[in-house]
């Protein structure tokens, strides 16, 4: 993996469009309407990023394996999906705040053992 090219607001304004990468599979965070609109929680976010810039968004569906790529060399400006924060992958890209947590639980039957 190589460093992400950065893109500042200036140049986003210039482009003129918002250019997201976003997971199209993964409800309720994205995915795409029976109508062909990126649609869900990210996506709902990505449009308030496009509108406090003042430019449309332009939503780029990725697969899981391919989002890091696609940042890194320049064919989306940022990322809106479910991404772990892991230290090999903050080595190529800067992170934001997460604006929303996922616990993840693992449910079992009653009779199941655990072996700690």
């Amino acid at each position: 993996l190589r460093p992400a090219l950065a893109v500042t607001p200036a140049e986003i304004k210039a482009k003129g469009k918002l250019v997201v990468g976003i997971q199209g599979d993964n409800p309720p965070w994205g995915f795409v309407t029976s109508a062909g609109k990126q649609d869900g929680l990210d996506a709902d976010i990505a449009a308030l990023f496009g509108k406090e810039l003042g430019v449309p968004v332009e939503f780029v569906p990725l697969e899981v394996n391919n989002r890091i790529p696609a940042l890194t060399t320049g064919r989306v400006d940022v990322l809106f999906a479910t991404m772990a924060m892991l230290p090999e992958r903050a080595k190529v890209v800067q992170f934001s705040k997460p604006y929303v947590a996922n616990t993840i639980v693992l449910i079992g039957p009653k009779s199941a053992v655990i072996k700690t």
